[in-house]
């Protein structure tokens, strides 16, 4: 006799754990108020986007501003005539900008 799992018709195991995955999720909420909403609704959107916009300026700046004083460290210590700290900055903007780049990544997703 061949023992053989079975299963019901028309089910499989990996299309049930993806509906099982997909129950909970809900489509984003718009940030701000739309026409006619109401004042309850504009709440959360409201401190979301204030959060999202601290977050994005925290995430490029810093990596700028610390690139820069490093970059003045090292530029005074070897005596680089500002070379030192010329490329400290442009990294820091560069890191800044890729920072903000994947914290947008999360929560818009894009597909490339």
């Amino acid at each position: 006799m061949r023992s053989v799992l079975r299963l019901k018709h028309n089910t499989c195991p990996l299309r049930s754990a993806r509906k099982r995955k997909l129950e909970g999720f809900a489509p984003p909420r718009p940030l701000g108020r739309s026409m006619g909403g109401s004042r309850k609704d504009s709440g959360p959107s409201l401190i979301a986007a204030l959060t999202l916009v601290t977050q994005l300026g925290l995430a490029v700046a810093t990596p700028i501003v610390l690139c820069a004083v490093l970059g003045h460290y090292l530029d005074e210590r070897l005596n680089a005539g500002g070379l030192v700290l010329a490329l400290s900055i442009l990294l820091g903007v560069a890191s800044g900008i890729y920072s903000a780049f994947r914290l947008i990544g999360k929560v818009l997703p894009w597909k490339f």
